[in-house]
């Protein structure tokens, strides 16, 4: 069938090239008051950012000032495919592929850092959603990943111990610049102040998805967060 009769869903992101800038496991009450979502911040190639909630299901919640997301028993407990958040971590494995996708994510699905940088052309699905209380299930569009792009940094490693590195690590940026962008904001007046000087070093002026963390201050994707202000 000729690409002239294909159909879009309408969504921002159906048929798209974006950048991971920004993401936080948290709230949206707007959605619905007291669930779990995973904040993400996407940015296309004309800049534009389109901010997006995918629902992580039941019995999590946010740690480490959104930067990761634990089960709220304590208890080992994996991401149910079923969830939209789910449904965009199988996604993502598929599109790198199950054995690789440890060594470029570096981080577990649960880590905001394995995100952050992280480049993508994405899609939809159509599932079958029935909402809470109702017998009626709807058909709806989810945003998913069709092909991995790549990163803006390299990607958090695992530490001499075999221990993951801290959650939220070095934000997906190299680490000398990380560590030299948070002595300038726990060493300044205030953010305006931090991003004056710290828009103007080598590394980050012109690099779009690092002048994003500098002049943020959501927790989980920020320099100003991660310098604990």
């Amino acid at each position: 069938m000729s690409s002239e009769w294909e159909l879009s869903s309408g969504l921002p992101l159906a048929d798209a090239d974006v950048t991971i800038t920004g993401f936080e496991f948290g709230y949206n009450n707007d959605i619905a008051a007291g669930a779990v979502f995973a904040n993400i911040t996407f940015t296309d190639d004309d800049g534009e950012d389109h901010d997006q909630s995918f629902s992580v299901g039941d019995g999590w919640e946010p740690a480490n000032k959104g930067a990761e997301l634990v089960a709220e028993n304590g208890k080992p407990k994996k991401l149910s495919k079923n969830s939209n958040f789910g449904r965009l971590v199988e996604s993502a494995i598929e599109a790198i592929g199950k054995d690789k996708v440890e060594d470029v994510l570096g981080h577990g699905p649960r880590v905001a850092a394995s995100w952050l940088g992280t480049k993508w052309h994405t899609t939809t699905v159509e599932v079958t959603v029935t909402a809470p209380g109702s017998t009626e299930a709807k058909k709806r569009d989810r945003i998913v990943f069709s092909e991995y792009r790549g990163r803006e940094g390299a990607a958090p490693k695992a530490g001499k111990s075999g221990k993951k590195a801290d959650a939220g690590d070095t934000l997906g940026i190299d680490r000398e610049l990380f560590d030299q962008l948070v002595t300038l904001a726990k060493d300044a007046a205030d953010h305006d102040a931090f991003m004056d000087v710290a828009l103007e070093l080598d590394g980050v002026q012109g690099v779009k998805e690092v002048e994003k963390l500098v002049m943020g201050t959501k927790a989980g994707a920020s320099i100003w967060s991660a310098a604990g202000r």
